[in-house]
């Protein structure tokens, strides 16, 4: 009788064991699902911002057409007027996802344009700190009329409510980011 109650107990734990490794197993791939989903789901929400600003881009260089700023350009100085802490080349250059080069150029043709300036950081002499100028702003002013006209375009099927859903989802993630950065 001992032998079968050592038996039984045996085959007990070998089963615990098992179902243990089993859960385990499950857990394990639950949890890597959900890194892939929430991974998968910022990459798609980072391709819907490019693809809405590349939208965004073509439109006000149709409407720019004759002033001959670059697309960069012109995203330079939408990025510049609407994000204050946004205000040094790397910054841009991580934004837009362009090369080094490309927003070298862009600087300076707007720089002799006068539509910016830039100044050096008090703090790290390395770093340059681009800012729009005042004869940036009508420029500026039509800039912000152009976006107006094409968010009416774009999302004139889309209620407010939708819209206000979004925003709010969206400030719920950012501030989900901060948190993770801080």
């Amino acid at each position: 009788m001992r032998l079968s109650n050592d038996h039984n107990a045996s085959q007990y734990a070998q089963t615990i064991d098992r179902r243990l490794k089993i859960l385990y197993t499950i857990s394990s791939l639950l949890v890597n699902h959900r890194e892939a989903l929430m991974k998968k789901n910022v990459e798609s929400m980072l391709g819907y911002f490019s693809q809405i600003r590349r939208v965004y881009a073509n439109e006000i260089n149709l409407r720019f057409q004759n002033e001959n700023f670059s697309p960069n350009e012109i995203s330079i100085l939408i990025l510049l007027s609407n994000n204050e802490s946004i205000n040094t080349s790397s910054q841009l250059r991580l934004i837009l996802g362009v090369s080094k080069g490309l927003v070298s150029r862009s600087i300076d043709s707007l720089l002799s344009r006068e539509l910016i300036s830039c100044v050096q950081d008090p703090h790290d002499r390395r770093v340059q700190r681009i800012h729009l100028t005042q004869k940036a702003a009508p420029v500026i002013l039509r800039l912000n009329k152009e976006i107006a006209e094409i968010n009416e375009e774009l999302l004139e099927d889309i209620s407010e409510e939708e819209i206000s859903q979004m925003e709010r989802t969206m400030n719920k993630i950012l501030e989900r980011f901060k948190e993770k950065e801080n």
